[in-house]
Order: structure tokens, then sequence, then C-alpha cells
């Protein structure tokens, strides 16, 4: 059997002859952001509007553009983005740097991703303001700054749009190494900072907190993996990137709940309180049904079971209880659920996005290795255990055991770049 390059032979794979994959040129970003199914362009008439930007605009087009997606969907073999590449290059030349040998440099995939971003948001426009990229995946971020030195100093109040949340491993002192990603970035959204205290007359140090004040219904996690180390002891003391190989846990589900503003966490709570009382409502209206007599039982079967199915149309308790929770305070739902819609999730939304694409990045040097790219299979159900793996132009099937343990720590891939979508409803 042939196995792809790089990658242990133990685990359970086949090779594909389905989704076509893009040939080596920085492809595993692409790929995933290929499995946001709302970049795609849409009808005709609902088309995005690419402001001129010279070779940013043909950039955009490569990129965004139908012909790119036909190309990819009608053919199972590999596909070489030339023109993409190219365009690529032109509008930043750090992309065209060569190393030793004369080719082209190995370059970091969350730079590749946050300046197609950054490009893609300027050029893509939506009718009435706004760009298909902060729609999609832009966070609005709100950073508190106070100063413990001087409790008079007032705090500072700060905005600002983010496109991916950062999992901080070490954070700086042996203490704040993390072991899971949820310690990671809540150590990615506080900090200190020196800032000039205009009571105290000199610089203080400030302490730095953000929260999320827009969510999105997409969500990107960088690792911080890679930092720049200092080498003063070297000859030209320019210093040396390294990578952080400790071993950080995920899982495929990701709360929100304790990363977002007041209001957020508001909005998402009453969903939860909401949902809560409709399973506690289901659940006493299937025990009464049990205790019913035998002689009524049987008489009553098949409305307890529709009560199963659908509790909230056809049980009277529960249509109470789901009634009263909708009278109380409805101007508080109201203005939960707008701001739920502004983000672009569904009013119900609970604060939990699912896993369905990841970068992956294997070797312990930051300027070589390889990448690779995961994508979560789609079968139309809503239920599958199935991962696609992108290995420059070879394609092969993973499972979801195999994904939990691209948490690093050792010389096998490693998850560098997360993408989330929100869930509907409940876990």
């Amino acid at each position: 059997p042939r196995f792809i390059e790089g990658l242990s032979t133990s685990r359970p794979r086949r090779r594909l002859r389905g989704p076509s994959a893009v040939r080596r040129c920085k492809k595993s970003p692409r790929r995933v952001l290929r499995g946001v199914s709302s970049s795609r362009p849409r009808r005709r008439r609902e088309s995005y509007h690419p402001a001129r930007g010279g070779a940013a605009t043909v950039l955009a087009a490569r990129l965004d553009g139908r012909r790119r997606y036909r190309d990819l969907d009608a053919t199972t073999r590999p596909l070489e983005p030339a023109r993409f590449v190219a365009a690529l290059r032109a509008t930043f030349p750090q992309f065209a740097q060569r190393g030793r040998g004369g080719g082209f440099a190995q370059q970091d995939a969350e730079e590749l991703y946050s300046s197609l971003l950054a490009t893609l948001a300027n050029s893509l426009k939506e009718e009435g303001g706004g760009n298909v990229v902060d729609s999609l995946l832009g966070m609005d971020m709100e950073e508190r700054l106070t100063c413990p030195e001087c409790d008079a100093e007032p705090e500072v109040v700060k905005r600002d749009t983010a496109r991916k949340l950062v999992c901080n491993i070490q954070g700086g002192t042996a203490g704040d190494n993390v072991n899971h990603l949820f310690e990671g970035l809540k150590l990615g959204l506080a900090g200190s900072l020196e800032k000039n205290s205009e009571i105290l007359g000199r610089n203080a140090v400030w302490t730095k907190t953000s929260r999320v004040a827009k969510l999105a219904p997409y969500l990107c996690v960088q690792y911080m993996r890679f930092f720049w180390k200092a080498t003063p002891d070297s000859a030209d003391h320019t210093g040396v990137k390294c990578k952080i190989m400790r071993p950080v846990s995920f899982t495929d589900t990701l709360d929100v709940y304790p990363f977002c503003n007041p209001a957020l966490q508001a909005a998402i709570k009453a969903n939860r309180d909401k949902y809560g009382a409709q399973l506690e409502a289901a659940r006493e209206a299937k025990a009464a049904a049990s205790a019913e007599p035998e002689e009524k039982k049987a008489k009553t079967d098949g409305d307890a079971e529709m009560a199963d199915a659908k509790p909230e149309d056809e049980d009277p308790a529960l249509a109470a209880a789901i009634a009263m929770s909708m009278d109380e305070g409805s101007d508080d739902a109201a203005k939960h659920a707008a701001l739920l819609e502004s983000c672009g999730l569904p009013a119900d939304f609970q604060g939990h996005y699912e896993l369905f694409s990841i970068v992956s990045h294997k070797g312990r040097s930051a300027d070589g290795g390889h990448y690779m790219g995961w994508v979560k299979q789609e079968d139309g159900k809503g239920v599958n255990n199935k991962w696609l793996v992108f290995d420059d132009d070879l394609v092969s099937e993973s499972t979801q055991e195999f994904i939990m343990g691209l948490k690093g720590g050792g010389d096998e891939h490693m998850s560098y770049l997360q993408f989330y979508r929100a869930k509907k409803g409940g876990i």
C-alpha cells in the first residue's frame, strides 16, 4: 500500500479518488478556507463587488473566482493554482523569498492566512457596507485597560476587530504553561503593557483584559507555537525562530461563553436557560405519562411518543413552560435575539462551535517542516466521523479519533490553525 509521505503508517487511511487536491503552493490554508461554504460566490445577482486595487484585486479574483471552484469540483486530479500563486507573490513579496538552495523559502501558514484575509477584506465588499471576510470571520474585541498602581486612574475601553483567537502556549513563565485549549485561550485574552499614567505623571504597567463583544459564524484559533528567541551570545545577535512542541489538547466542541463580554454572555445564558427549561419540561411530561394507570397508559402511548418527538408543539405542560419563559423579560429576549442575529448567528445560539478544519505543521523547525490541511467530510446528515486529509496532491481519509491526537508533543503533525463553525441549538 502507498502511504502519505511523512506520516506514520500505523493510522487507518486509504487513497481517495474524491475531492481534488491542490499541488503544494501554500495549499493548506486555501483548502481550509474552501471549507467555509459561505465564502463561495453567491448567485450572480447577489455577487460581491471587488474594489479596485491592482494586484490585490487580481488576488481576490483568483482566490474567490467561480471558475476556480468549478475546476476543483469538476475533477479528482490535482490542480496547480499557478495564476493564484503568481498574484500572491506579486501582492506579498515576502512569499517570493528564496532559501539557501535557490527554491522558494518555507512560509508561515498563519502569515499567509492573515495576509489573504486582509486583502480579501479590502477587495470583497458587500452591498450596504462591510465586507465578506468580516461577516464570516470578523469579531469585535472589547479591550479594557486598568492601572493597578493607581486606583484613581480611569479605566480605558477600546474596541478592535480580530479575525482569530490566540491560544497562548507558554505565557512567559513556567507556571503559565497550558495543557488544554481553554487554558491557552484564557491566557491569550489577558496581558499587561506599559502605558503613561496621567495621574502618576509617568509610565506604569497596565493590566489588559480582552473579551469578545461580537462573534461570527466561523471562528479561527491559532496555536502560538512559533516564537522569536533572543541569542545575545551569538555573533550576529539576530535571534532564532523556535517552535513550541508542548502538547495542548482540544475537543471537537468549543464553548466561547467564558470569553465573551457581559452582553453576549447574557444572550447566550438566556438561550441555555430556555433550552434547559424545555428539556426539564419534557422530562416531567414523560415522567407524568409513565406514572398514569395502566388502563389509561395504553390510550395515551401515542400521544406520549409525539410529545417526545416534538414536546414544544404537542405537550401542554411544556408549551406552557415555554410560553412563560418567552413572556418573562420579552424585551430582553428581543434584545438578545437581535444581538445574536447581528453577529450572523441563529437566535437560539448557545455559545458552542464545532471543529471542522485544521491546518497542521510537522517538524521542529519554524522555517521548515510540512503543512497539511484536514477538513471534516460532509454527508448531508449532520453525523459524520470521517475527515479528509490534503497533503499536497494526495487526498486520504482519517478519523475523528486521529484528529483529536493532533495536539503536539512529538515529531508528528500538530494542530496550528483550527476553524470552528457555530452550532445551532444545544450541544
